[in-house]
C-alpha cells in the first residue's frame, strides 16, 4: 500500500507497467519518457530501510528491475516494453 491508501493492484488495473520512483528523482523518471501508453511513473517512498531508487513493475505485478539511481532501467523498460517513442 502507498502512502496515500492507493494499492499497487489499483494502479496497474489499466494495463500498464509502473516505474515507482522511491527517491524523487527527476533523472530516473525521465527515462520513462516515450513510454507513457505503456507505463505509468508513480512516486512513492518506501519507509523503514534501504531501498532501491525504483521499481519496474510489470502489469501483472512481477518486479522486472530494481536498482539504485537509473541503474540499468534504460535497458529494462527496452527489454519488457520495446523502445520507447520519442518526438523529434
Amino acid at each position: 500500500m502507498f502512502t496515500d491508501g492507493t494499492r499497487l493492484a489499483d494502479l496497474l488495473h489499466d494495463g500498464r507497467a509502473l516505474l515507482v520512483d522511491l527517491t524523487d528523482d527527476a533523472g530516473l523518471r525521465a527515462h520513462a519518457e516515450g513510454y507513457g501508453e505503456r507505463v505509468r511513473v508513480v512516486t512513492a517512498a518506501c519507509p523503514g530501510g534501504p531501498e532501491p531508487a525504483g521499481q519496474l513493475v510489470r502489469p501483472d505485478g512481477i518486479v522486472a528491475w530494481a536498482a539504485g539511481a537509473g541503474d540499468g532501467v534504460a535497458d529494462a523498460l527496452s527489454r519488457w516494453f520495446g523502445p520507447g517513442r520519442y518526438d523529434g
